[in-house]
């Protein structure tokens, strides 16, 4: 239930970005009911060029801004990352793709496990499975894998 919500609250967001867009009049667009207050959410974002050394998670709660983790956007070899998959889990982890790799990181900001991909792969999903496995699909032209530790 709480990975639905996370995944509304990200196109409500979308979608509200392209409905302030679309109005060049409107001066402050009003949420329904509370607000971003109202739900507490976790958001990831690629590419956000506000910021182009770096990409970031934040979670919000009572709308405002109550944890960040930020990675650079590029590897130490060169390689572009941003983050893609990302579940925030009832233990406050986060499971998260990045494309250079995997991990889950702690409220603390400790990254407790990680996947590093080979050179010429990528990682765009991941989804935990159970309390101790995360699915993780691996993109490679010459073998396309799943891999579950």
């Amino acid at each position: 239930m709480k990975v639905k919500n996370l995944i509304l609250l990200f196109f409500f967001s979308f979608a509200f970005c392209i409905v302030a867009k679309s109005q060049t009049n409107l001066k402050e667009y009003k949420f329904p009911g509370k607000g971003l207050k109202q739900h507490p959410f976790l958001y990831v974002g690629e590419w956000d060029f506000r910021n182009p050394k770096a990409q970031k998670m934040t979670i919000v709660r009572n709308g405002k801004v109550v944890w960040q983790y930020s990675i650079p956007m590029r590897t130490a070899t060169g390689g572009i990352q941003e983050f893609d998959d990302a579940t925030l889990l009832p233990n406050g982890n986060i499971v998260y793709a990045c494309m250079s790799g995997a991990g889950i990181i702690t409220p603390e900001k400790n990254i407790i496990w990680q996947y590093i991909c080979s050179k010429g792969t990528e990682t765009h999903s991941c989804q935990p499975i159970g309390k101790d496995s995360v699915l993780l699909v691996v993109n490679d032209s010459a073998r396309p894998r799943v891999l579950i530790n």
